[in-house]
């Protein structure tokens, strides 16, 4: 399932953080399954965060059969200083019921690593792109913002179950990707991956080499016959998993900010959308070469 929605990424104000931050809600509600832990957010009565805060949570788990199961954290909030919109990203294998999770976990250590995602845009609503299966979550936040600095680059998370050589999801391992900027435009790049049943948690740190993917940094196309090469991500836990479906890349040059592309994978051809001209997606992987093509059924 797919959405594209015009939201104002931005949380000055209660309505501005209502207005990007339930929408996020919302898609993701209708496509995974939200848990019952106590205390999640209320977009009817919530107040605005102060500074610094986040205003609520909410926690999810695929909606699959596959088992072992694994949980999301989404935390909504607002920045110090220049009330940016905040999400906070956490992976565990449980959680206690009241919004805290147990088990292995991935690391939320704040603003500037991989699971923190922070941007001011103002109130100009920009375009977000979401799309999500029972086993993936793909949310792309700001794709048209024209701002290459960590003031209003585009950012947003993908998270996916392992798969099998044949592109079937397995209850392996889940990866969540992150990408976008903090303020001080320091490139906030990386992905996580949990191991299944609970057995560890692999951290890659933001940087030029924050997702192990393919570096387009060539002055010549890598397109022929019509076709643009197209670069899977691999997991990395002590060894590459294989490709998730989630997202790509392509070199910058070869394909147009939103745009839909087509590629195949697994023997399947599959829709990706295109996110190049900014400071986060137009440097994806760590080189502005590389364009992020975020998987769009």
């Amino acid at each position: 399932m797919v959405s594209q929605q015009f939201l104002i990424v931005d949380s000055t104000t209660l309505a501005n953080f209502v207005n990007w931050g339930q929408a996020v809600s919302n898609f993701i509600k209708s496509a995974w399954t939200q848990t019952a832990d106590t205390g999640q957010i209320n977009w009817a009565t919530v107040a605005l965060p102060a500074a610094g805060a986040f205003g609520g949570y909410e926690i999810y788990k695929p909606n699959d059969a596959l088992t072992p199961t694994f949980f999301l954290k989404v935390q909504y909030g607002r920045t110090s200083g220049t009330s940016t919109a905040i999400m906070q990203l956490t992976l565990s294998t449980g959680t206690d019921g009241a919004g805290n999770p147990t088990g292995i976990t991935t690391a939320v250590n704040g603003t500037g690593t991989q699971n923190t995602l922070n941007q001011s845009h103002g109130v100009t609503p920009w375009e977000c792109d979401f799309s999500a299966s029972g086993s993936r979550l793909c949310i792309l936040m700001a794709r048209n913002t024209t701002s290459t600095s960590g003031n209003g680059a585009a950012f947003g998370f993908i998270v996916e179950r392992s798969l099998n050589t044949s592109g079937a999801y397995t209850s392996q391992y889940v990866t969540i990707l992150i990408f976008g900027q903090t303020g001080n435009n320091n490139g906030v790049i990386g992905q996580s991956t949990l191991l299944l049943p609970a057995s560890t948690v692999f951290n890659v740190n933001g940087g030029a080499l924050g997702i192990p993917v393919t570096i387009f940094d060539v002055s010549t196309s890598c397109a022929l016959g019509g076709n643009i090469a197209v670069s899977p991500v691999f997991p990395s836990y002590g060894q590459f998993g294989n490709p998730m479906t989630g997202a790509g890349s392509a070199r910058a040059n070869d394909v147009v900010d939103g745009q839909q592309y087509t590629s195949s994978l697994y023997g399947t051809t599959m829709n990706f959308m295109a996110s190049k001209s900014n400071g986060s997606t137009g440097n994806f992987g760590g080189n502005n070469a590389s364009a992020l093509l975020m998987r769009y059924e």
